[in-house]
């Protein structure tokens, strides 16, 4: 369980005091302050954006609402936050499609591999029907999934060797998020899987306990994993976001014009990731080659036959509720 004393021990607390500006110290006089979580850094876009969001629902609400923000893991890190937020010992964290598998299975279906090919067709998939079916599965398991999701991109693989083809992939320990999709993903691939918090990523690439990493361009540039992986593969095998994953049970607290003047400005968050998300793409490429980190474009037509082949759509479409499948490749536009 967490304290308030020992958090702010910790220095993790943060609040808003201007817009870029954090000032640690405890959150005051406020009828209801939000503690929300992230594993991202202060410099990841989607922080920068929940910011954003803090500021105005703190002006719109006269102070009555505000968010405590805690970046870098700084109250746990993925599957070790579902339970403090369903107990309503924080009152929410971003926590992504793939970690929160873990406890509603059908969360993942977002996460399938190749499904879509454009940022386009995930918000439409992600803002409409597939994304209803999602929320629902959360709702049932006791969590709130509250707005939109906050884009994160379509990952890539990051090593220490360069990968021109799928083969190459062969034997590769890679760092993936605690998820079955992502373990069941590389394994067909080739590669060895090894589940870990995205905290312990830097430290076990720096160490070699794993070969590499698969995720955004962007996360590389802003953990720094480029300092420990030299090599990038554009594969854009899976996309994933942030969903804001919250305690039903204080939301219910607030009043509807407070609720509605959140729920506004964290959709309004979501939108202005998105459209900052190419850009950033093209920003993070750039710095990267500054870097002189080494790109490679395989064939990803060639993993994509390996996984059929293998059989893993074909098992992971057993694995979903079929009317979730199905609303997966009539949003994607393609059978899987």
């Amino acid at each position: 369980m967490f304290t308030r004393r020992g958090l702010l021990k910790a220095g993790a607390i943060v609040t808003i005091a201007a817009p870029g500006i954090l000032r640690a110290g405890r959150a005051h006089a406020a009828e209801f302050t939000f503690r929300i979580g992230t594993d991202g850094p202060l410099t990841d876009p989607t922080v920068a954006e929940i910011l954003t969001a803090g500021e105005r629902i703190k002006t719109r609400t006269s102070g009555a609402v505000e968010i405590a923000m805690f970046p870098n893991s700084a109250l746990g890190a993925g599957t070790s936050m579902i339970g403090p937020i369903r107990s309503g010992a924080v009152e929410g964290y971003y926590l992504t499609s793939a970690v929160l598998a873990n406890v509603a299975p059908n969360a993942a279906i977002s996460g399938i591999p190749f499904a879509f090919d454009k940022f386009e067709t995930v918000w439409s998939a992600m803002d409409g029907a597939l994304g209803d079916l999602i929320k629902n599965e959360l709702r049932a398991m006791g969590l709130e999934p509250f707005g939109r999701v906050l884009d994160l991109g379509f990952r890539q693989t990051a090593t220490t060797k360069r990968v021109e083809k799928v083969d190459d992939l062969n034997g590769v320990k890679l760092r993936v998020p605690q998820s079955p999709l992502y373990v069941g993903l590389f394994r067909a691939l080739g590669a060895l899987p090894t589940p870990l918090n995205f905290s312990e990523v830097y430290p076990a690439l720096q160490t070699k306990i794993v070969d590499g990493v698969e995720c955004p361009l962007n996360v590389l540039v802003n953990s720094k994993l480029y300092e420990v992986s030299r090599c990038v593969a554009m594969t854009n095998h899976m996309w994933d976001g942030f969903w804001l994953t919250m305690n039903p049970a204080f939301l219910k607290k607030l009043s509807k014009p407070q609720y509605d003047v959140v729920l506004e400005e964290v959709n309004a968050a979501a939108t202005r990731v998105r459209e900052r998300l190419v850009a950033d793409e093209k920003k993070s490429t750039e710095t990267l080659v500054a870097k002189e980190v080494a790109f490679t474009n395989p064939d990803v037509g060639g993993f994509r036959k390996k996984l059929i082949d293998k059989g893993f759509y074909t098992e992971w479409k057993a694995k979903f509720k079929p009317e979730i499948w199905a609303a997966l490749e009539k949003a994607a536009g393609q059978s899987l």
